[in-house]
């Protein structure tokens, strides 16, 4: 939120409540504003991770990257929140894959926003290569196809409230969807990427004539 704090909330997608009433995780749970969020599972530690990007709008191009795992959001992982080197980020996306981050520099009202590749480990930023043409991009997202995509929120150029392919590889922003309204959009995110892999149950079937729980030599199965 804009002011001196942020906190973390959750919607239930499937509940039939409307106005949908958002609750509440945790108050306060980092100290700056929030530019950009992602949720991304480390298959090393089998855990699941919020990563926060944060800026302090008191200081110019002061911007942190923070880190909790979804099972605690009282305690931050060890060695974070890291300083983002000088650059400015408005968004965050990981690549579920491969666990590389992205984000962009929307830059407002004059300038083509920036496309910059995140370290999660480091917090080092790293430019890639500026849009052609101005765009206000605060939401950045991987979709299920694995291609980057990027709003153009509204009100600022005749380019708004646009979806945008993020060409990593051909460096540049293509236009895929024109949206209607006037509405100013603030956000993207994309159905179909999971964090986190499905649980596997592991076993085997048998006729358990005894009701002992375990297979007998006399059950089949």
């Amino acid at each position: 939120k804009h002011g001196d704090s942020s906190s973390l909330y959750s919607i239930d997608l499937n509940s039939n409540i409307t106005p949908i009433v958002p609750y509440k995780e945790q108050d306060n749970i980092v100290s700056d504003e929030v530019e950009g969020a992602e949720f991304y599972y480390n298959s090393a530690t089998k855990k699941e991770i919020l990563y926060i990007i944060t800026s302090k709008k008191q200081v110019k191009n002061t911007y942190s990257l923070h880190a909790f795992y979804a099972d605690n959001w009282t305690q931050e992982l060890s060695g974070y929140p890291k300083v983002i080197n000088n650059y400015r980020l408005d968004s965050l996306a990981i690549d579920q894959n491969t666990g590389q981050g992205y984000g962009i520099d929307d830059a407002g009202k004059t300038t083509a926003p920036k496309v910059y590749k995140l370290n999660l480990a480091t917090g080092v930023a790293t430019f890639l290569f500026q849009a052609t043409d101005e765009y206000d991009a605060e939401g950045l997202a991987f979709a299920i196809d694995g291609k980057l995509y990027a709003e153009d929120e509204g009100g600022y150029s005749k380019l708004s409230r646009k979806i945008y392919r993020v060409d990593l590889e051909q460096k540049k922003i293509i236009e895929v969807r024109n949206l209607s309204g006037t509405k100013d959009i603030e956000g993207l995110s994309c159905n179909g990427v999971h964090s986190a892999p499905p649980s596997t149950i592991s076993g085997y079937i048998f006729n358990d004539k005894n009701h002992n729980g375990k297979k007998d030599s006399d059950e089949s199965g």
